[in-house]
This record gives C-alpha cells, sequence and structure tokens, in this order.
C-alpha cells in the first residue's frame, strides 16, 4: 500500500503537501475526529516521511476552539511544564523529515495525551452527542 504522497507522486505526476494535525473537534457541530492520543499526528508525519512528501503542512498552531492546537501551553492548575507533547513530537518528527534521519533519542519523556472535558457541566446541549466523523461508533456526551 501506497501513502499519499507516493501515490500523488507515482500514480499522477503531482507534488504532494502532507497535512499534519493532532486532532478536531468541532463542539458547534457535535463532531469529532479521533486521535488516537499522538497517532493520528505521528501516522501523518510517518506518511510524509516514508511518502517522500515534497511539503509538510503543519495545519494549526493555536486553534485551541477545535482541540488542534500545536503551540505549547500550560494550565494555570497545574505544573507549569505541561502541553508541549504535540509541539515536541513536531519538532522530533520535523527535524526527520528535514535531515531524513530519526533524531537521536538522548532521554525517556513520558506524554500523556488527553482531552479535559468537564464532567459535571450542565447545559442544554449535553443532551446532545458528538459523532466521530472517522465513522467509528465513537460518541461522545457534553
Amino acid at each position: 500500500m501506497q501513502t499519499a504522497p507516493a501515490l500523488a507522486k507515482n500514480t499522477y505526476g503531482k507534488i504532494y503537501m502532507m497535512p499534519v494535525d493532532p486532532q478536531q473537534f468541532r463542539p458547534k457541530d457535535f463532531l469529532f475526529w479521533e486521535a488516537g492520543n499522538s497517532a493520528t499526528v505521528r501516522n501523518a508525519w510517518m506518511s510524509a516521511i516514508l511518502g517522500a512528501s515534497d511539503w509538510v503542512q503543519l495545519v494549526t498552531w493555536n486553534d485551541f476552539s477545535e482541540s488542534s492546537q500545536i503551540e505549547p501551553t500550560t494550565d494555570s492548575t497545574l505544573a507549569g511544564n505541561i502541553g508541549t507533547g504535540f509541539y515536541n513530537l513536531n519538532g522530533y518528527y520535523a527535524s526527520w523529515y528535514l535531515t531524513g534521519q530519526a533524531p537521536a533519542i538522548t532521554h525517556d519523556v513520558l506524554y500523556y495525551f488527553y482531552r479535559r472535558e468537564p464532567v459535571k457541566a450542565v447545559g442544554p446541549a449535553q443532551s446532545q452527542s458528538d459523532t466521530s466523523a472517522n465513522g467509528g461508533s465513537n460518541r461522545r456526551r457534553y
């Protein structure tokens, strides 16, 4: 099976720009694309690398409204060094993409990917289910 960049080049003779987006959630549409923690962003980068994508587009930097930001963030209720997972992953894979070599891993780091969702929020939209755009049966309620 060819990656999308390789398919565009080999089959159609076109250049290809691989989009890299960590996750998407559109509250106004009650729709989300399951990110599989960091699997979506890692798979997109590997497709760009293995398929020799001509360009890579980081779809968003600070789109907090759709939960797709890669900008390092901190939460005032937690430690100041949290919120760098997607930012650091993009740095790692961008280096690999640009140099053609996986960067050396020099130390261990544990990244925890999650969604912060209010569990006791009250509002009329709670009766509306969110639907997965991936076509799966994942449904979330607010």
